[in-house]
């Protein structure tokens, strides 16, 4: 959690829109859209309601894998999956 200025505690994001997503990653909103659609970037969004949104602890452990394009991704997350079984 963290201390705002008007110290109230909140806490922090699970899940965040692709321009957040973008800005974690250091990189433009249109950018990220574009690599996404590629299939360069891992992880991909959830769906709440209408909006699209990317899980924050997905995104970190992408990045902590070396950023895999998301077909490598998605057969690390099944085999990490199984092993959690």
């Amino acid at each position: 959690m963290k201390l705002t200025d008007d110290k109230e505690f909140r806490p922090e994001p699970l899940l965040v829109d692709a321009k957040t997503a973008a800005v974690m990653l250091s990189i433009g909103r249109s950018h990220f859209l574009s690599l996404l659609s590629a299939g360069k970037i891992g992880p991909m969004p959830r769906k709440l309601g209408r909006r699209s949104l990317f899980s924050v602890r997905e995104l970190r452990a992408w990045v902590d894998a070396g950023m895999p394009g998301r077909q490598k991704w998605i057969e690390q997350e099944k085999i990490l999956a199984s092993q959690e079984k």
